[in-house]
């Protein structure tokens, strides 16, 4: 009997053993799956945590970057160099402009100026040159309109020496407002470059109208007209000293400008000359718009207006014929003096005007090749 209880003892001995072990392990176990809940509540929290911080980082990143560009947008030229952001510039003029004269395209004062702002304020710049060998202000004009799809945060303006005292105002400032309504916010420097005149009278006109437009002045004529010799080569050109005289005024100009954080202002509305309002109006018409046929271009429509011729001057004598309604109405001679073809934009004395038919005949076909299009002011 003994025994029996013993054995009996024995067994729930054991059983309350094993029962306090499977108590024992299912505790731990129980911890362990609190532990483990906790943890993942624990990275759960962390994640979100780090998602919201994600969110927001990524959200002030945005915001950071909307109003660096609405910066990037709202900065004029000037500005845009103090706050390192990358600058457009295009160039318009003469042969100056264009950089005869120079012993090497680095020579030039253009492209001097565009290496200065790169080191001395650490941009990038595009500069992109559309002046014409021996034009006038009108081709400039001209070549401004026809940049429409494009857009600039400077123009560098150098022309003025191939125009009379008589058209000049006109066209110059035709140009500067072809400057202000064919890009968005574009600042203008004007050159008032050395022109061999004792009076200064067309540059004084260039500062008096650069003013009006809000376009800032870079004089290079008061600083050679005293002894221009050690600017200039054999033929009236600059050297490369002359070049860089220019590009150190143009540096001068907009050094002083970045310092007074110059902003942009849109110049008036109201034209000083009268006849200048007309010039608002510009319809380029390229040539695959005519009809050729040998030398001849014609196309049929009616015109009243002023005009301009674009093509090539090519070595020696050039000329062509305008015939309004089959009948001329100008003949005109261009002679290039250099030893290749250069781009010109002739314009026609006068208003034309012609009922049905326009129609240009070029004297050679290399000529007649070259032709791209006729620029158009109408009057009516």
């Amino acid at each position: 009997m003994n025994n029996g209880f013993s054995t009996l003892g024995k067994v729930l001995s054991v059983l309350i053993s094993i029962a306090c072990i499977i108590f024992l392990v299912y505790m731990n176990l129980n911890d362990r799956v609190r532990e483990q809940q906790a943890a993942e509540e624990v990275a759960a929290v962390n994640e979100d945590t780090r998602e919201t911080e994600k969110e927001i980082a990524q959200a002030e990143a945005e915001e950071k970057a909307a109003a660096l560009e609405e910066k990037r947008e709202s900065d004029s030229f000037y500005q845009k160099l103090k706050d390192g952001f990358d600058v457009k510039i295009l160039v318009v003029g003469d042969t100056i402009a264009n950089g005869y004269g120079a012993s090497s395209a680095d020579a030039t004062w253009f492209n001097l100026v565009k290496k200065s702002i790169e080191e001395q304020y650490n941009v990038g710049v595009t500069m992109d040159n559309v002046s014409i060998l021996d034009s006038g202000a009108y081709a400039s004009y001209a070549r401004v309109k026809m940049e429409e799809d494009e857009d600039y945060d400077l123009t560098l303006i150098c022309t003025g020496a191939n125009d009379s005292e008589e058209t000049l105002p006109v066209y110059y400032e035709a140009l500067l407002r072809a400057i202000r309504d064919t890009f968005t916010r574009c600042s203008a420097i004007s050159i008032q470059e050395y022109m061999e005149s004792e009076n200064n009278a067309k540059n004084m006109t260039i500062q008096s109208l650069s003013t009006a437009y809000n376009a800032l002045s870079a004089d290079v004529y008061s600083q050679m007209v005293a002894d221009p010799t050690p600017y200039m080569q054999d033929g009236g050109y600059l050297n490369d000293a002359g070049h860089q005289l220019y590009a150190d005024t143009v540096m001068s100009v907009i050094k002083k400008a970045v310092e007074d954080g110059t902003e942009y202002e849109v110049a008036q509305t109201a034209p000083i000359y009268t006849e200048t309002l007309k010039f608002d109006q510009f319809l380029y018409v390229p040539a695959d718009m005519f009809t050729r046929t040998g030398r001849q271009y014609v196309i049929e429509t009616s015109l009243t207006g002023i005009v301009a011729i674009d093509f090539d001057v090519y070595p020696g004598d050039n000329s062509f014929d305008l015939y309004l309604d089959r009948v001329k109405s100008a003949s005109l001679v261009l002679t290039n003096a250099i030893a290749s073809p250069v781009e010109h934009i002739e314009l026609i004395e006068g208003e034309v005007k012609a009922n049905r038919r326009v129609g240009v005949i070029f004297a050679t076909e290399e000529v007649a090749d070259s032709f791209r299009g006729m620029c158009v002011t109408t009057t009516e």
